[in-house]
């Protein structure tokens, strides 16, 4: 849970600095086959 959540900061803080941005999620958190280790791949 907790890389999702560093990932809808992510998302918010992005949309605030450039409302137009988009952002992918790829790798093995994308997959859900992420581990404690896993970095985020945007």
């Amino acid at each position: 849970m907790r890389h999702q959540q560093v990932i809808n900061q992510i998302r918010q803080l992005l949309k605030r600095v450039v409302p137009e941005a988009e952002v992918i999620l790829y790798g093995s958190q994308a997959r859900g086959d992420a581990q404690n280790e896993s970095d985020i791949d945007l």
